[in-house]
């Protein structure tokens, strides 16, 4: 038996055979279990600059995206958060000991962990702020599972994160019930809510890899009030008891019935189609070809991209490519270790201009 709150792993149905769920987040906050939360959209780096690796941003493509915001987070955090213990997540520690210094500037009792800091000044660290004696902690991924720190009353997301899974583990930070904190605020500066969703969303969590939520969720859609800046699901601000108009909610993608907002989904987003196996292939080949890689390579590449948009991969018998068709390599064969150009005549804007062994006559 496996226990976890965000069980997403590329090889855990290689161990296990089903999730067996417990109660939903909103149920557990709905009982006191745990602590209900808010949400706000504050300043937001230049996301632009995000590139995707996998399910994540690289490192690089963060830290430049969030560079020159501390002053930024300074003010939001002391504009909506002031008197919390808050944890502020960074995309490098040089962004971590800035914000600490401007923190502590301007007033706050600010302290900075990594990876290197000695455990015992690190519980102490993690005592000081749930007994008060600090009021915040920034930090690169040091807290961001397992830390155990109840009076936590704000998490600021001063980093951009690809997956659902660290998003959720990040903002359960503050989580955790305490008899002086009403609820937990989220101060987001990367667009983590409208990628990811909250916290107390119930999540359909998969043992199938290709089935993972970073790939198959849709994140519902939310309002931001144009008074506060608070981020919720829609109707009267829970923060200010602002009123949207119908056409503020509906520019934000969300569906009325009788006149009344019943539901709140993306009305305006259709799926996207699932491609064939075969044209996975046709722009595997493609890929293959211009890089100067193999057929073989070549097969990982559309077993890949299937699994991306959920599907499992089957290698077809043709494909065809330019108009003519093609018999597809046979496993195992010798081929299958030589380049696509040379196999194919794959290049680019050329598909099908060499002779080879495997055109349909």
């Amino acid at each position: 038996m496996g226990l976890s709150a965000t069980p997403q792993h590329k090889e855990l149905n290689q161990v296990f055979k089903t999730i067996v769920k417990g109660p939903s987040p909103q149920w557990l906050i709905e009982n006191k279990y745990l602590s209900p939360f808010r949400y706000f959209q504050c300043t937001k780096g230049d996301l632009s600059k995000l590139v995707r690796s996998g399910d994540e941003y690289t490192e690089a493509s963060v830290s430049d995206a969030m560079t020159g915001l501390a002053g930024d987070l300074v003010r939001d955090w002391k504009q909506h958060a002031e008197g919390r213990a808050t944890v502020g997540f960074f995309p490098r520690r040089l962004h971590a000991q800035e914000a600490m210094g401007l923190l502590c500037a301007a007033g706050v009792r600010a302290r900075y962990v990594d990876g290197e800091t000695p455990d015992d000044e690190r519980r102490a660290m993690f005592s000081d702020l749930n007994e008060g004696r600090i009021d915040y902690i920034c930090n690169v991924g040091v807290i961001e599972r397992g830390t155990d720190i109840p009076r936590i009353g704000c998490i600021q997301m001063c980093t951009a994160v690809g997956s659902v899974v660290r998003w959720k583990q990040m903002i359960g930070r503050g989580s955790r019930i305490h008899p002086a904190v009403a609820d937990c605020l989220i101060l987001d500066h990367a667009d983590g809510i409208r990628q990811h969703g909250f916290f107390e969303d119930d999540t359909e969590w998969s043992l199938e890899w290709g089935e993972r939520p970073a790939k198959t969720a849709e994140t519902r859609a939310t309002i931001e009030c144009p008074s506060c800046g608070a981020i919720y699901r829609g109707g009267q601000c829970r923060q200010c008891g602002y009123q949207p108009t119908p056409k503020e909610m509906k520019s934000q993608g969300l569906e009325f019935v009788g006149g009344e907002l019943q539901e709140v989904k993306r009305a305006d987003i259709k799926p996207k189609q699932k491609q064939s196996c075969e044209s996975i292939m046709v722009q595997a080949l493609y890929i293959a070809g211009k890089r100067g890689m193999t057929f073989g390579q070549a097969w990982f590449i559309a077993k890949s991209m299937a699994e991306k948009q959920g599907q499992e991969f089957r290698v077809p018998a043709a494909v065809e490519i330019g108009g003519t068709r093609y018999r597809i390599i046979p496993h195992g064969n010798a081929d299958s270790k030589r380049k696509v150009r040379d196999t194919y005549g794959v290049t680019i804007g050329n598909y099908s201009s060499l002779a080879n062994p495997y055109r349909e006559r």
